[in-house]
């Protein structure tokens, strides 16, 4: 049984990627202790005591840099893991108070809306009970625009009430909406 070694044991520093997929697929504990696995079975294969396994052997100063480099590239890669697992803590209660304050505003909305509704109702409602009273009311009243329209409850029946009133008398000018009015 043997290992397949690349050029002078470089093959090892493959290792060096395996904390950041351990701790971002596995999450902090859980990666940290395959990490920590990694670790132990990269130093007992780089001492190699009393040449057990038919591998490279490698040197102390290369076993040295290696490991720490590995120690280094873990204890970074579980900060990281450790803020992004805070931010991201974070980010889940900030969603939740944004979810509660749409919730909110949608409450607002929807009494505002009632209100405008109710508001809109009433108004219709007087309207209507106006508009009964000026189209059934005796007295006439009419606006004659300086272009020809004319504009009044029951304009209508304006040939019954307009035969019998001489022009003159019932003129009457307002300058300020341009307009000429007539009462009867």
């Amino acid at each position: 049984m043997g290992f397949s070694v690349a050029v002078q044991g470089y093959a090892s520093l493959w290792a060096l990627a395996f904390p950041p997929y351990a701790f971002f697929l596995m999450g902090k504990r859980e990666g940290l202790a395959w990490t920590v696995l990694l670790a132990i079975l990269m130093t007992l294969l780089f001492v190699n005591p009393y040449s057990m396994l038919p591998a490279y052997q490698y040197p102390p100063q290369f076993i040295s840099h290696h490991l720490l480099t590995y120690i280094m590239i873990s204890i970074l890669i579980y900060n990281y893991e450790s803020v992004r697992v805070r931010y991201l803590a974070a980010i889940r209660a900030e969603g939740a108070k944004l979810l509660r304050e749409k919730e909110r505003i949608e409450e607002i909305v929807t009494a505002r809306t009632f209100e405008i509704k109710e508001k809109s109702r009433k108004l219709e409602d007087r309207e209507r009970r106006y508009r009964l009273l000026a189209d059934n009311v005796t007295d006439l009243m009419l606006n004659i625009y300086v272009l020809g329209h004319i504009i009044g409850p029951s304009y209508r029946d304006l040939g019954t009430y307009l035969i019998p009133y001489r022009r003159g008398i019932c003129y009457r000018r307002n300058l300020v909406l341009k307009k000429h009015t007539l009462i009867f």
